[in-house]
C-alpha cells in the first residue's frame, strides 16, 4: 500500500506540500527499499526544490534502487530548475569534471566500437 501511494503522488505531481513532507519522510525512514524507491522517483517527478537535500541524503541509502533513484530524481530535478544565470551549488563543476575525468581515464565501455587512428580514412 505505501508502495502504490508513493508512486500515485510522483504520477499526479501534486506539489503542496504536504505531500512532498510525506514523500521525504518515506524516503527517510521507510523500511522497504522499494517505497523509498518510489518516494524518490516522486520526489522527481514532482520536481520541488525542498526535496534536494533529502535527495542527496538518499545517495547513501544502502540499497542500490534507492541510491538511483535518487540520483535520477536530483537529475531531473536539475533539469528542471536549469537557469543558466544562477550559481551553482558549490563543488558541482568540480565534481562533473572529475566524473569527466573518471569515464576518459575507464576507456571504452565494453562492446563500444574504437575509434580509427588518427588519419585513417574511414
Amino acid at each position: 500500500m505505501r508502495l502504490a501511494v508513493a508512486y500515485a503522488l510522483g504520477e499526479i505531481g501534486e506539489k503542496g506540500g504536504g505531500a512532498v513532507v510525506a514523500l521525504i519522510r518515506v524516503l527517510a525512514e521507510d523500511r522497504d527499499d522499494e517505497v523509498r524507491q518510489e518516494a524518490a522517483f516522486a520526489l522527481g517527478e514532482i520536481a520541488i526544490p525542498m526535496a534536494s537535500a533529502p535527495l542527496e541524503k538518499a545517495l547513501q541509502d544502502r540499497a542500490e534502487i534507492v541510491r538511483q533513484a535518487a540520483q535520477d530524481a536530483i537529475e531531473k530535478l536539475d533539469e528542471e530548475g536549469e537557469d543558466p544565470a544562477a550559481p551553482k551549488r558549490p563543488g558541482e563543476a568540480a565534481a562533473k569534471k572529475q566524473a569527466e575525468a573518471a569515464k576518459k581515464q575507464a576507456g571504452p565501455r565494453p562492446g563500444a566500437p574504437l575509434a580509427p587512428p588518427p588519419g585513417a580514412r574511414p
